[in-house]
């Protein structure tokens, strides 16, 4: 089974990658904007969101896409019409050429910011979703088109909304420190104290 991956070098693409090409019967390709340094049988290949034939050439040949390519939270709400080219528009273009390629399954990693700024109690696929954000916006939008295209049956679509990740980059050369937790432990680990960051107003929810 030929597996592509999108936002390979982030926290959830780095460890997908890592685990899935351990299966031997799985061939695993890796995308990112930048070239990443993965241990064979992973292959690692650039990805051009603006370039249909790159796209197309990507989706060629895959059993499953696994999309987790987006512009972070924070640059989603400095930018919004860039998130909405990069998160939503680039994801539809992924889309619909994987379903003019053949692909069977295409699983979109979205946010748990589709139900809102700040969640409380017991979410489930039931409750309303109320994107107040760029991030959640653009992120709801993919969701729709993918699960329009799964009900047409044109291809199989999965949907997971995702909570916060806590973890150091499976890639050294990703920035990835943004949440708290990861930065104080890297703090802790590279400078032997803890410093905050910020206000010491904002929060966190997580599982």
């Amino acid at each position: 089974m030929k597996i592509l991956i999108t936002g390979a070098s982030g926290y959830l693409g780095g460890r997908l990658t890592n685990y899935l090409s351990q299966n031997k019967s799985y061939k695993i390709i890796a995308t990112s904007r930048t070239k990443l340094i993965v241990n064979p049988p992973v292959q690692s290949v650039l990805i051009d969101w603006q370039d249909e034939k790159n796209i197309s050439d990507l989706c060629k040949n895959k059993d499953v896409i696994i999309h987790l390519a987006s512009m972070n939270e924070k640059d989603s709400e400095s930018d919004y019409q860039t998130a909405l080219l990069n998160n939503g528009m680039s994801s539809l273009k992924l889309i619909e050429t994987a379903e003019n390629s053949g692909v069977q399954r295409f699983i979109y990693m979205s946010s748990i910011k589709v139900f809102g700024a700040h969640q409380f109690g017991n979410l489930d696929e039931k409750t309303l979703a109320q994107p107040q954000s760029s991030y959640g916006i653009t992120h709801k939008l993919v969701e729709d088109y993918l699960l329009a295209k799964h009900l047409g049956k044109t291809i199989e679509g999965v949907v997971f909304r995702l909570s916060n990740a806590i973890g150091s980059p499976c890639f050294s050369s990703e920035n990835l420190w943004k949440l708290i937790c990861n930065d104080f432990c890297r703090q802790a680990v590279t400078t032997g104290e803890i410093k905050l960051n910020s206000t010491g107003e904002s929060w966190k929810n997580f599982i």
